[in-house]
């Protein structure tokens, strides 16, 4: 691309002319022939990425890695030197910082492209484009582009089959369900120092569905492995409703957007459903009297207030824990019972050793359990004996740590299974896909 955004200068111009021209050709060239790879990824192509570029590419490369690798260099003979050339570094970087920051307020543009075919065909146009500028430069470029978003713009929420999936968030907990526009979630994963799972995986992967409208949102409770990305989810998508069982814990957005409608609190009696999905709530926190966890939130550990849900999706269920923990668990299922029955299971606590019990397991009677875990967490999730459980009782289970992502879709064919992990004989109408063996778009891993 550089090379031949290089190739047409215009002889008889001025030097710095020239260079100006090549230099926005270059970046017009970066823009448009990385369209198609940001877009099919669902990151977003930046309406001011050309502006932020021209200033990027030459500061960096000519100034900062330069100052940076001398500095190197200088260290083992001069260090006072050496940090003085990293001083100089560092401040190229905080007036980059402040540079980019005038850009702040603009959104990017963002598609969805499911096709494989498609995307390919999109590249080489773009291309061919770059490479064989033929017409009047600046018009032909302007109309293919003009052609290229209203085709990518026409595939949003064409596909109607509902996807669900276990997120990759690290040490916490994001699931979502999509089905053309609409989507499902339960809860939002960690927030970061800088950013959040939300920011990182939720949101990219929304887009890339061409998501527009979140149909139900559950946040299981207040804890920030579940709930710290709510504030930029709101901020992206309309929420049409906000269940949690900790209501009073959740951090959100400002009341100006118009994002931050009012939260329900989880209860037995909360019904919600549509016509791809149904969900049934439930929760312990008013239990009856003579239990050892009556008194409701002044006696239950945050954890124990998780809002469990079961959902129903194309003819398969699935119910989510929270991090529930064993004495609620055992009080859950004396409540309801075979209500929860359920054939995909997804761990409470993140696969704790108080979580997860074999009297849980009996009632659920899952075909798949999903532990979502950090890689080589310190809490050591899932544990050993939570595993140990799971496959004494016969069941397959699956772990984001290892396996990444975990997509759930309705199985068309039930002898074929991406994933060998059900019970040994069971001809499930679901099928699952642990994407870290696939190869698949980056928030999958």
């Amino acid at each position: 691309m550089l090379i031949t955004s290089y190739g047409a200068r215009a002889v008889n111009d001025g030097k710095k002319v020239a260079w100006l021209k090549s230099s926005v050709k270059m970046q017009w060239v970066i823009c448009i022939g990385l369209c198609p790879v940001l877009l099919v990824g669902g990151m977003g192509v930046s309406v001011t990425s050309m502006f932020a570029n021209f200033v990027a590419i030459p500061l960096v490369g000519l100034v900062t890695v330069p100052l940076i690798l001398l500095a190197l260099v200088i260290a083992m003979i001069y260090p006072p030197a050496s940090s003085w050339l990293l001083g100089i570094a560092d401040l190229s970087l905080v007036g980059f910082i402040q540079y980019l920051s005038l850009f702040s307020d603009y959104s990017s543009i963002t598609f969805s492209v499911d096709s494989l075919s498609l995307s390919i065909s999109i590249s080489v146009l773009v291309l061919f484009i770059i490479v064989f500028p033929i017409w009047g430069v600046a018009r032909f470029w302007a109309v293919s582009v003009i052609v290229l978003l209203i085709a990518f713009r026409s595939i949003p929420g064409s596909k109607k089959d509902t996807e669900f999936v276990v997120l990759d968030v690290g040490q916490g907990l994001s699931v979502v369900a999509v089905n053309g526009r609409q989507a499902l979630i339960y809860d939002t994963g960690p927030s970061y120092r800088r950013g959040s799972a939300a920011s990182r995986s939720l949101i990219p992967y929304l887009k890339a569905k061409g998501v527009t409208d979140i149909a139900l949102l559950v946040i299981s409770h207040g804890d920030d492995d579940h709930a710290g990305g709510l504030v930029e989810l709101e901020s992206e998508f309309n929420v049409d409703r906000l269940v949690s069982g900790e209501p009073h814990r959740l951090k959100r957005g400002d009341d100006e957007q118009g994002r931050s409608s009012a939260v329900e609190v989880c209860s037995s009696q909360l019904v919600s459903s549509s016509e791809w999905y149904s969900v049934q709530f439930f929760s312990i926190v008013k239990v009856s009297k003579g239990s050892r966890l009556r008194g409701g939130s002044k006696n239950l550990s945050a954890n124990n207030h998780s809002c469990v849900i079961r959902v129903q999706l194309d003819g398969y269920s699935v119910l989510l824990m929270g991090d529930l923990e064993k004495k609620a668990e055992s009080l859950l299922v004396k409540i309801y019972g075979r209500e929860l029955d359920s054939d995909i299971l997804v761990a409470g606590h993140h696969g704790s050793k108080n979580a997860t019990s074999r009297r849980l397991l009996n009632v659920v009677s899952p075909d798949v359990v999903i532990f979502s875990a950090g890689y080589k967490n310190r809490f050591n999730h899932p544990h050993p004996n939570t595993v140990s459980r799971v496959n004494d009782a016969g069941i397959g289970h699956l772990n984001t740590a290892t396996d990444g992502a975990v997509v759930i879709t309705k199985n068309v064919d039930v002898t074929k299974k991406d994933v060998d992990v059900t019970k040994k004989g069971v001809e499930t109408i679901f099928s699952i896909k642990a994407m870290r063996h696939q190869i698949k778009d980056f928030w999958m891993y």
